[in-house]
């Protein structure tokens, strides 16, 4: 097939003319509509996967559960494909059982069907995998992040990406990668379409679901008959219903109908299902324009329980950008109800806005205290004794945080201690499963912060126990294992972790850091490629990844990962460190002590900055200033016997005789010293001071 060395970015007004231009181009494998309103999330890349993972299931079902993760976080309907797939808690609790939120996914979801689809591509072997996606512009955002991911990392020749947008602002991300990989191409507007009547132009806009951009087809639908267009969107969404699969559940369902005939009945109940699943997904962005949707259609007085949750799960979906602006949307919530569930869930979620989600200035646990202090005084009045039990954990969970934020650990694990106390005494073992777990999981980390690892390491098994196919928690788990000097255990936690889950780069990251701590220089490298890969801006990996390639004799990929890095992070004392040392390697000993400088400068105690800053005062001279770095070295690491080799060494080259021996004796003390050079120095010292020599075996 005779396609691009790039991808393709069509620009036009109107979609009759994208799709025309694209129409003109080599054909398709698949060609969507990414349109919000048709299903909501994922509309395009999960239409591209129900066509296409029915193929792969039936040539390669391996290729197809090696992403199972992915495929069913952006399309759960094809489950039915499929079949069945571990299942953690998250996904199985419902209603106030499901008390974790897990963001993050949708991105690991776009990660893992890229590696889809270029790995069926390769399989494949027909050239490349062709793909058509216009309504770009119009897409959700999870849309708009899989395919800038799909853009940076799938080659055009092996999936070959055309996307089709009219011109207006998208995100950052999504507007880089079209620059640096697509060619683009502007579309002048269309011929006028031909004349149709009223009702043909009504039923296309309907039909649509109200995506069409065709003037001509809305401003029919403005003029209709509101008891007919409500009877046609009725009409539609029943069919949806009907004969559509989940997704139009999220999108075209929701709007046919809020404009049906019974938008404060079905419609809301429509808006609660889409809500729910796009908070319980992680899926902020389509929450927040769902949720105010659903609240113009709800009456406050009448419907207060749907208002509330409305009202709620938007201050959720924009609490870690607008604080401000969610803390307006819980206090007129205060203000309108006197229920005490209310006040109990609006406390809990004002508490986290002053304790983690408004910027640090802003921040203020005192004022986090007090709501949560409120939330479980309303807990712990409730009536019923189970729901006392879990209300009242949870808050205390909630206050945990506040007294961890503000650096009382020792408070912060008897709270939570208490809230698991509660749990075991008053419910059954199969309810709040998912709650137990966390607080299990919180507990473990807190103990793990105090340097409890024996403690922390049962309640990672506890939490594990109750929910073992969740990812992080194996993660966690594995981080402990390294702590406690256990790389073994470390990075078989990281690799099941990897195993039920979407790719993410924390834990090939940290396997990659375990793998080059144990010397496995070759599998680190892998592990750090793989993340950058994945994250490309991800500095901590190019800083070990720049540090092993340096140590392999590679300068040149090491230099380059540290220029990337120190565009990313200028003030990195690591990079600035690894700048100098590969001055050094190339001989420019000026450039080196700029470099080690600078680091200093951000990191005043940053070992090897002072190490080979020592070097070169060493080398040239001065040796005053090299002991001064080493003895500063020393402050922070003194069981290397290197470094006392090294001052003594110092000392001896300034004539402080007695010093140097001082520094070799202490060396001579530690497990790895050079024994006979340690010995011969010390020799050499007495030798210059006129005293006698130490007989051979005596230090």
């Amino acid at each position: 097939m005779n396609t691009s060395t790039k991808h393709v970015w069509v620009t036009g007004e109107c979609a009759a003319v994208r799709l025309q231009a694209m129409a003109a181009l080599p054909p398709a494998d698949v060609s969507v509509s990414c349109h919000r309103l048709l299903r909501g999330p994922y509309t395009g890349v999960s239409s591209v996967l129900a066509d296409l993972v029915p193929r792969i299931q039936r040539q390669w079902p391996d290729l197809v559960w090696a992403h199972r993760f992915a495929i069913l976080t952006v399309a759960p309907q094809l489950e039915d494909v499929i079949g069945p797939v571990e299942k953690n808690l998250t996904m199985s609790s419902t209603g106030e059982e499901r008390t974790r939120y897990q963001g993050g996914l949708g991105r690991r979801a776009s990660h893992g069907v890229t590696e889809l689809l270029v790995s069926y591509a390769v399989r494949r072997d027909q050239g490349p995998l062709v793909l058509n996606f216009d309504a770009v512009d119009a897409a959700d955002f999870t849309d708009q992040e899989f395919l800038a991911i799909l853009l940076r990392r799938a080659a055009p020749d092996q999936v070959h990406v055309r996307i089709g947008a009219a011109p207006s602002t998208l995100p950052d991300e999504l507007v880089s990668a079209l620059q640096a990989h697509t060619d683009p191409k502007h579309v002048p507007g269309a011929e006028p379409p031909p004349v149709r009547g009223d009702d043909e132009l009504l039923h296309a806009f309907i039909e649509s679901g109200g995506t069409s951009d065709d003037p001509a087809e809305r401003d029919a639908w403005l003029r209709a008959d509101a008891g007919r267009r409500a009877a046609l969107h009725d009409a539609q969404a029943d069919r949806l219903i009907r004969t559509g699969d989940f997704g139009h559940r999220l999108g075209a369902v929701p709007y046919h109908l809020e404009h049906g005939s019974d938008p404060g009945g079905a419609g809301v109940a429509a808006f609660e299902v889409a809500v729910n699943h796009c908070i319980g997904n992680g899926l902020y962005e389509a929450a927040r324009e769902l949720a105010t949707r659903a609240c113009a259609i709800t009456d406050p007085v009448r419907q207060h329980r749907e208002y509330c949750l409305f009202v709620a799960k938007m201050a959720l979906s924009i609490s870690p950008t607008e604080p401000d602006q969610a803390e307006k949307m819980l206090n007129d919530l205060r203000r309108r109800y006197p229920y005490p569930k209310v006040h109990m869930s609006t406390s809990y979620s004002i508490a986290m806005l002053y304790t983690k989600f408004y910027p640090p200035a802003r921040r203020d646990h005192a004022v986090a205290k007090a709501f949560a202090q409120n939330g479980i005084a309303i807990a712990s009045s409730t009536p019923n004794p189970q729901d006392r039990a879990f209300y009242t954990a949870f808050h205390r969970n909630g206050l945990a945080l506040i007294e961890l934020n503000t650096g009382n650990l020792t408070e912060a694990l008897r709270l939570v201690t208490s809230g698991i106390e509660l749990l075991e005494q008053e419910l059954p073992a199969d309810k709040h499963q998912l709650h137990h777990s966390v607080l299990f999981h919180n507990r473990a980390r807190l103990h793990q912060a105090l340097g409890m690892f024996d403690e922390a390491k049962r309640d990672f098994d506890r939490a594990i126990e109750l929910d073992p196919n969740f990812s992080e928690y194996l993660y966690d788990r594995g981080s402990l294992a390294r702590l406690r000097g256990d790389a073994d255990a470390a990075i078989a936690d990281y690799e099941k972790a990897m195993s039920l889950s979407a790719p993410y780069p924390e834990a090939y990251y940290s396997r990659g850091d375990t793998r080059a701590s144990n010397g496995d220089t070759t599998g680190a490298l892998a592990d750090f490629d793989y993340v950058l890969e994945l994250e490309p801006d991800h500095v901590d990996a190019l800083i070990n990844r720049a540090a092993l390639l340096l140590e392999s004799g590679d300068v040149d990929r090491a230099a380059a990962d540290v220029q990337r890095g120190l565009g990313l992070a200028p003030d990195s004392a690591h990079l600035l460190c690894a700048q100098g040392l590969i001055a050094l390697e190339t001989g420019d000993h000026p450039a080196a002590r700029t470099s080690f400088q600078a680091a200093l400068a951000v990191d005043p105690a940053m070992h090897a900055a002072l190490v080979n800053h020592a070097v070169l005062d060493y080398e040239e001279g001065d040796f005053d200033a090299a002991v001064e770095k080493l003895t500063g070295a020393l402050d922070h690491v003194n069981d290397d016997p290197d470094l006392w080799f090294n001052r003594g060494v110092a000392h001896q080259a300034a004539e402080r005789y007695a010093a140097a021996i001082d520094d070799y004796t202490a060396a001579l003390a530690l497990p790895g010293a050079d024994r006979a050079e340690l010995q011969r120095q010390s020799d050499l010292c007495r030798t210059a001071m006129g005293t006698p020599l130490t007989p051979a075996g005596t230090q």
